[in-house]
C-alpha cells in the first residue's frame, strides 16, 4: 500500500511556515506509525490502513488551527485508535495560544510597561 499525504497551510498566519509543516508532518508521521505498528501486530487489515489514510487525506486541508481540532475530532470519533492525533493538536494549538501571550508580554516589557504584561498574561 503506498500512501501519498499532501503538505497545505494548515494554521494561521501567526505560525510560520516551518511550523505548519512541522504540525503537519507530526500528524502525519502519528497516522503512519499507528498504521505500521498495528499492520505489523495484524491488529490491522490492510484495507482499514487504507481506510484510515484516505479519510485522513480528505481532511485536508486545514484553513485554521480551530478547523483542524474539529476535523480531527471528528476522524478520532469515527477512528477512536487515532486518539493521539486529538490529543496533539490540543496541545499544539494550547502551546500556539501560550506562545502568542508571551510574545505579546515580551513586547510590553521592552517597552517596560510591566502592567500591560501582566494583562496579557490573564487572557
Amino acid at each position: 500500500m503506498q500512501v501519498t499525504l499532501l503538505y497545505h497551510d494548515i494554521m494561521p498566519a501567526k505560525v510560520s511556515n516551518t511550523k505548519k509543516n512541522d504540525y503537519l508532518q507530526t500528524l502525519e508521521y502519528m497516522l503512519l506509525k499507528k498504521i505500521v505498528t498495528d499492520v505489523k501486530a495484524q491488529q490491522m487489515s490492510m484495507p482499514e490502513a487504507k481506510k484510515y489514510a484516505q479519510d485522513f487525506l480528505k481532511l485536508l486541508p486545514f484553513s485554521s488551527s480551530e478547523d483542524a481540532q474539529i476535523k480531527m475530532h471528528e476522524y478520532v470519533r469515527k477512528y477512536p485508535v487515532h486518539a493521539e492525533m486529538e490529543d496533539y493538536i490540543k496541545a499544539f494549538n494550547h502551546e500556539a495560544k501560550v506562545n502568542s501571550i508571551i510574545d505579546k508580554m515580551r513586547k510590553h516589557l521592552k517597552n517596560n510597561n510591566i502592567d500591560k504584561a501582566l494583562e496579557e498574561a490573564k487572557k
